[in-house]
C-alpha cells in the first residue's frame, strides 16, 4: 500500500525522474544500422519507487516495435523490387535482426531484475505483460529476416510465382503490415474489448487467407506447376502467418496492462 501511495505522490514529477533514470540506466539506443545496444538495470536509488522505471521500459518497447515495423517494410520493398541490390539489404537487415535480439535480451534481463525490486502487484503484472511483448516482437524480427533470406534465394535462383499467386502474396503481405501497424498503435496500454476483437479479425483473416493460398498451391501442383516455386511460396506464407500469430500474442498481453 505504501508503494502505491508513494508512486501516486511522485506522479507530477515523473518527467523529471524519467530523465534522471536515463542517467542511471546506461544504454546505447538503436541508431541507423548499429547493433550495439545495452540497457542495464541499476537498483533504484529512489528505493520505494521502482515503478518509475516502467516509463523507460515503455519507451524502449516503442523503439523496438518501430525497428520491427521497419524490418518488415524493408522486406516488403525488396520483395516488390527485384532490381534492388539484395546483397547490401540482406546485410542491413541482418544487423537489424541482431539488434532486435540484443534488445530482447537486455530488456528481458532488465525486467527480470525490476520485478525483484518491490513492485506493487499492478506494476509487476504490467512488467510481465511487457516481457511477453518484447519476446513476441523479437520473434517477428526473426520472421522478417527469414523472409528477406527467402527473397534473396528467390531472385538469385530466378524463381517466379504464377501471376495469381504473386498478386495474392502481395495482398497478404499488405494485410500483415496493417496488422503490425495496428499492434504498434496500441502498445503499452490496456487494449479495449473492441480493439482486441479487431486484432482477432486480423488474425482470422490472415489464417483464412493462408488456408486458401495453400489449397490453391496444391491445386497448381496437381496441374503440373513448378514444384520449387510452389514450395517456396508456401515458405513465404508460413513466415507471414507466424507474424500474425506473434501479433495476436501481443494483443492478448496488452489485455493484462493497466
Amino acid at each position: 500500500v505504501f508503494n502505491v501511495i508513494n508512486t501516486l505522490l511522485f506522479l507530477p514529477f515523473i518527467p523529471a525522474f524519467a530523465k534522471l533514470i536515463e542517467k542511471f540506466v546506461k544504454s546505447k539506443k538503436p541508431a541507423g544500422e548499429d547493433t550495439v545496444y545495452t540497457f542495464k538495470y541499476i537498483s533504484s536509488s529512489l528505493q520505494d519507487t521502482p515503478e518509475l522505471y516502467l516509463i523507460t521500459i515503455q519507451d524502449e518497447i516503442f523503439k523496438m516495435a518501430k525497428l520491427i515495423s521497419n524490418m518488415f517494410s524493408r522486406f516488403s520493398v525488396v520483395f516488390k523490387s527485384p532490381d534492388q541490390n539484395l546483397g547490401s539489404e540482406v546485410k542491413n537487415l541482418k544487423k537489424l535482426e541482431e539488434l532486435s535480439d540484443r534488445m530482447q535480451h537486455e530488456l528481458s534481463t532488465f525486467m527480470a531484475e525490476l520485478v525483484k525490486d518491490s513492485l506493487n502487484p499492478i506494476s509487476a503484472k504490467n512488467v510481465n505483460a511487457q516481457a511477453r511483448i518484447v519476446n513476441e516482437l523479437e520473434s517477428i524480427g526473426d520472421s522478417c529476416f527469414n523472409l528477406i533470406l527467402l527473397t534473396e534465394r528467390k531472385y538469385n535462383n530466378e524463381i517466379t510465382f504464377p501471376e495469381d499467386a504473386w498478386n495474392e502474396l502481395i495482398l497478404y503481405m499488405d494485410n500483415v503490415q496493417q496488422y503490425i501497424d495496428f499492434i504498434n498503435n496500441h502498445l503499452n496500454r490496456h487494449i479495449s474489448t473492441t480493439d482486441l476483437n479487431k486484432a482477432f479479425e486480423y488474425e482470422n483473416a490472415i489464417n483464412e487467407t493462408r488456408t486458401q493460398m495453400r489449397e490453391r498451391a496444391q491445386l497448381r501442383l496437381g496441374e503440373g506447376s513448378n514444384v520449387t516455386a510452389e514450395l517456396m511460396l508456401l515458405d513465404f506464407i508460413k513466415h507471414l502467418e507466424h507474424i500474425g500469430d506473434y501479433s495476436i500474442n501481443i494483443a492478448e498481453a496488452l489485455v493484462s496492462i493497466n
